[in-house]
């Protein structure tokens, strides 16, 4: 485990500089994602006790996320600009799905996490990462999610990440951005292409765990 001594001002805002220079976020966003690192091992224990639900534990990541302004990628459905250009509302669509994200990052965080905010941070900050989409296309992706009944409330995906916009037919145009790397990751293993950063350990857990067959 990572040891923040979070008394020292000095200590916390050189981590919060580290990444904020990587990454271009804000101050208030570096501190929001090292603030959930160091919660997340009292978390983490609650994971797998019946007691709590996983469903709020689960909101951890998109609390964060929600209480900081999104990184905008620059890209949009080909819908969503025409709307803009009519001066119509558009919606911001999370490239990873928070929740479906948290699920990963609850249930590998000793194996992956807990010892790497070079890697948290880089996950969060894809997390951040939004796509300007039209208001029935941003339905078209939530329904890829599933959580009810059928699936005896534990949370399902209909299709992978990878796929959620090939699956809802939204095409995407915009400016390219840079993929958000952290020096210890090496590029050849993450995707340059969307949805940017998905990480292949990410894909395996999906498919084990959360896809239906």
């Amino acid at each position: 485990m990572i040891d923040i001594d979070h008394s020292s001002f000095e200590e916390v805002q050189k981590y919060k500089d580290k990444y904020k220079n990587i990454y271009g976020i804000t101050d208030a966003q570096s501190g929001a994602i090292l603030e959930t690192f160091d919660d997340m091992p009292k978390k983490v224990i609650r994971w797998n006790n019946p007691a709590y639900r996983k469903a709020d534990l689960s909101r951890t990541q998109y609390n964060a996320i929600v209480r900081m302004s999104p990184k905008k990628s620059g890209y949009y459905s080909k819908l969503a600009l025409e709307r803009k250009k009519k001066g119509k509302k558009n919606c911001s669509d999370h490239v990873y799905a928070p929740q479906v994200y948290s699920y990963f990052i609850f249930d590998c965080w000793n194996e992956l996490f807990e010892n790497d905010l070079d890697r948290y941070y880089h996950d969060m900050v894809m997390l951040m990462t939004t796509i300007e989409v039209a208001p029935k296309e941003n339905d078209k992706l939530r329904s890829c999610t599933l959580n009810n009944e059928d699936t005896n409330y534990k949370l399902k995906l209909m299709v992978g990440t990878k796929y959620r916009y090939e699956e809802v037919e939204i095409s995407l145009i915009g400016e390219k951005v840079k993929v958000p790397l952290p020096p210890i990751i090496s590029s050849k293993n993450i995707s340059t292409k969307f949805p940017w950063g998905l990480q292949p350990d990410f894909e395996e857990y999906e498919r084990k765990n959360l896809i239906i067959d």
